[in-house]
């Protein structure tokens, strides 16, 4: 979760990196328009963030690698990194399903 915290929060949080991966992602004819933060107080947005993180992973490494900072992730190369990031979205994906089923 650290890494992708440092990643949305690089993307997210200037202004500047904001406007240019929006304007990736309306090139490349994303579903979404950003990327959402995370707020650690609310548990149920880790799931909602890790899934719009997912999504939009080939958009990531490309702005990444278009802002020459893809070297300082190389998490996001890592097969193995990825296949567990895969994992833990869905579990708490799961867990938010869990969650709202409950609460209802």
């Amino acid at each position: 979760m650290a890494v992708v915290t440092k990643i949305v929060n690089l993307i997210a949080s200037q202004a500047l990196n904001k406007r240019k991966f929006d304007a990736l992602l309306d090139e490349v004819n994303s579903v979404y328009n950003g990327l959402l933060m995370y707020n650690s107080v609310r548990w149920l947005s880790r799931g909602n963030v890790l899934e719009r993180f997912v999504d939009c992973l080939e958009e990531i490494r490309l702005f990444l690698q278009n802002e020459g900072k893809i070297e300082q992730y190389s998490q996001l190369l890592d097969v193995m990194w990825l296949s567990e990031l895969m994992f833990f979205t869905d579990i708490c994906q799961h867990l938010n399903t869990l969650n709202t089923h409950l609460t209802v």
